[in-house]
């Protein structure tokens, strides 16, 4: 077996007898194009998800100033126009997208100071106030907790976090309140000790620590440690595998400094039990993070985003095998008080809006070009098996037996792992693997 490569974004590769070779190339930067969405007055909050049941996320937002929740539905390239404003509880803070009855369509929850409203989705998005709750907070997640498959709520207060379980039937009714430090503004849940059952991470403001909550699999939540950020004004914690072992590891943000905000990285042992890793410096007033693979390289990645100025910025710290770098800056919204993920346009990459000061979101279509992932070739008897995994599953295989004059065909669709076995002849089949 023989092998030639290509340095223009793709690998080519040429089976004849035994030997192979592979390149890759990476993007080193991440890039967005943006567009801006009216919406309520105030949105301090957002969730990414399917409340039509069209495959497309929508957005949707609570907004502090005028009591209301906004959706934004989701033409399916990315862009949005508004679909509807419903009035919810007195200053919500807090919007959470989860199916509450168990019917198959998407609910919402709209969390505020002193109450909690619950809008059944009826169908196709159309959604009406169901149930009023005398509990409120600074915010909250949808978890499993006992494992009857139909999703709690946690409620993140001052001192507090409370434990609304969820009785089969859509009601949401008090179970447990455990104590914490406070106040509460960020919680991530996940399973930290990889055994079976979601955790709970809850960010602590004021004295910058993050408590750990494990799940006895029982419908409990006991504590279990707290680790000292040491900075303070911490807002944001979420759960994300950083160097790659396959455990959820903890990267927490504080929020203000009048130059610099700083992401804590704690990286976990595999049994749930987190030593501190690094620290990476990013722009002032961090109140949210985004981790996720932003560059298509099979690395994580972060995004900070900086609440303090306008317009607003997030600084993106993109992921090595060395490690974290320095980070860089993307102009993005104007003052933006929350963040939220998801892919809005199916091109398989993370996507992110931002809640901005006022009434408006701004999206952000990432536009980063991914690279193809690295080819492999395996040598059994007479024939190869040519195989990749790939961070994208809209890569294609292509060949051609010529490389000067080169006629491209296509082999295979690439999906997360995939592979195609050839038999060892002549004359060599050249083949390159490109994202589209």
């Amino acid at each position: 077996m023989k092998t030639k490569c290509i340095r223009n974004l793709l690998l080519a590769l040429a089976i004849y007898l035994k030997c192979i070779s592979s390149s890759t190339l990476f993007a080193q930067t991440v890039t967005f194009t943006t567009n801006t969405y009216s919406t309520g007055a105030n949105p301090v909050s957002i969730v990414a998800a399917d409340i039509f049941g069209s495959g497309r996320p929508a957005v949707i937002t609570a907004n502090l100033s005028d009591n209301s929740v906004t959706v934004l539905g989701n033409f399916g390239n990315g862009t949005f126009a508004s679909n509807a404003t419903y009035t919810v509880s007195s200053s919500p803070r807090c919007a959470v997208a989860t199916d509450v009855n168990g019917d198959g369509k998407v609910d919402l929850i709209s969390v505020g100071a002193l109450a909690t409203t619950v809008l059944t989705n009826y169908n196709f998005g159309l959604l009406g106030s169901n149930d009023t709750l005398n509990v409120g907070g600074n915010c909250a997640i949808d978890f499993a907790l006992n494992g009857n498959g139909k999703p709690d709520l946690l409620i993140g207060g001052n001192t507090t976090v409370t434990v609304l379980t969820n009785n089969g039937f859509g009601h949401l009714g008090s179970n447990a309140t455990l104590k914490v430090s406070g106040p509460v503004y960020s919680m991530s849940a996940s399973d930290v000790n990889l055994d079976g059952t979601l955790d709970l991470i809850v960010a602590n403001y004021n004295d910058g620590s993050l408590a750990i909550f494990t799940n006895n699999g029982s419908g409990s939540l006991v504590s279990n440690a707290t680790y000292n950020v040491g900075t303070g004004f911490l807002r944001a914690a979420v759960a994300a595998d950083i160097n790659g072992d396959g455990y959820p590891d903890l990267i927490a943000a504080s929020a203000f400094s009048f130059s610099s905000s700083t992401l804590s990285i704690w990286t976990n042992n595999g049994s749930g039990v987190f030593g501190s890793n690094t620290t990476v410096v990013v722009a002032r007033s961090c109140y949210a993070i985004a981790a996720a693979d932003f560059n298509g390289d099979g690395l994580t990645d972060l995004i900070a985003m900086d609440s303090a100025d306008r317009p607003g910025i997030i600084s993106v710290v993109t992921n090595s095998s060395a490690g974290f770098g320095n980070y860089f800056t993307i102009v993005a919204g104007e003052e933006p008080q929350a963040m939220a993920m998801a892919d809005f346009n199916g091109d398989q990459k993370p996507d992110l809006v931002l809640g901005n000061s006022g009434n408006s979101v701004t999206v952000m279509l990432n536009s980063t070009l991914f690279a193809s992932p690295p080819l492999s070739i395996l040598s059994t008897g007479n024939q190869s098996v040519l195989y990749w995994k790939s961070p994208a599953p809209n890569s294609v295989l292509q060949a051609t037996t010529n490389l000067v004059n080169p006629h491209w065909f296509t082999v295979s669709n690439g999906i997360p792992i995939q592979g195609v076995t050839l038999n060892n002849s002549s004359p060599a089949l050249f083949f390159r693997l490109i994202s589209q």
